[in-house]
């Protein structure tokens, strides 16, 4: 079983990494040390002349691996996540990693996909406090997936057609019969700092304000509007929410050039 820090989640966990990653290999190794993290394999990742055909081509070889072995429900990560030792819920707090695994441990089962995080693109609809759909991200460095997705996605999708990426395709199940879910908060993070393997020339990467950014517009911005709906999910988040919302600071100033020779 894959595990982390004890709590089993899936049959089987794979991380995909390119050969000559060998500083990714070293981040990834450290988590597993780290959050006593077990049964979860290296993946050789598979190159391609479109970048992100590469991409989703190793996704979905594991799938096929999967499949073929019988493995009905599978961890996959890429090599730049980073687990959050306390995930925090927005602006309202944190949570403790173990804590949170053992609140949805049981409950994972009942979803086709379960994003452990992404970059929202759209509103996620709550479903409890912990999980919610994702309808639209960007991002697929750990989920977990079942096999009536991955044969279903084998199937449909080909990247040199439609040009949909593996990230692109997993929130868009929700609009074809299957449940993606994303977790709240999100709990595995995309790793800053280290360089682009699909667009080298970026050099080396921060983009955890930006999809931070996005959790507050597409999630914790739309809080209020959830605990009118009736939806008590976050009720106990109210009275700091509504403080927050209706304070404003104005700080006013102005810039004196500074006049020399006179």
């Amino acid at each position: 079983m894959f595990s982390i820090l004890s709590t089993n989640l899936c049959n089987a966990g794979f991380y995909i990494n390119l050969d000559q990653s060998k500083d990714r290999l070293a981040l990834v190794k450290n988590q597993i040390e780290q959050f006593g993290i077990e049964n979860l394999k290296r993946f050789s990742a598979m190159t391609d002349e479109l970048r992100q055909s590469a991409c989703t081509k190793s996704h979905k070889s594991i799938f096929q691996y999967a499949l073929n072995n019988n493995l009905n429900r599978i961890f996959i990560a890429e090599d730049d996540f980073k687990i959050l030792a306390n995930p925090k819920f927005g602006r309202f707090g944190s949570i403790q990693i173990q804590e949170y695994l053992e609140h949805i441990y049981k409950d994972i089962a009942e979803y086709d996909v379960v994003m452990f995080g992404c970059n929202p693109k759209k509103q996620i609809i709550p479903i409890n406090r912990y999980l919610g759909y994702n309808l639209a991200s960007t991002g697929a460095w750990a989920y977990i997936i079942n096999d009536r997705a991955m044969r279903y996605i084998l199937d449909n999708y080909n990247y040199h057609k439609d040009y949909m990426a593996i990230d692109d395709i997993l929130p868009t199940l929700n609009y074809k019969g299957f449940k993606t879910v994303v977790t709240i908060p999100q709990i595995i993070a995309h790793y800053d700092g280290i360089p682009s393997t699909l667009q080298p020339s970026l050099g080396d990467t921060y983009y955890s304000g930006w999809i931070d950014g996005s959790w507050d517009k597409y999630l914790y911005e739309n809080i209020t509007n959830i605990i009118k709906s009736g939806n008590d999910l976050y009720r106990h988040l109210e009275e700091d929410y509504t403080l927050e919302k209706n304070l404003t600071v104005l700080i006013t100033g102005h810039a004196t050039p500074i006049v020399t020779g006179k």
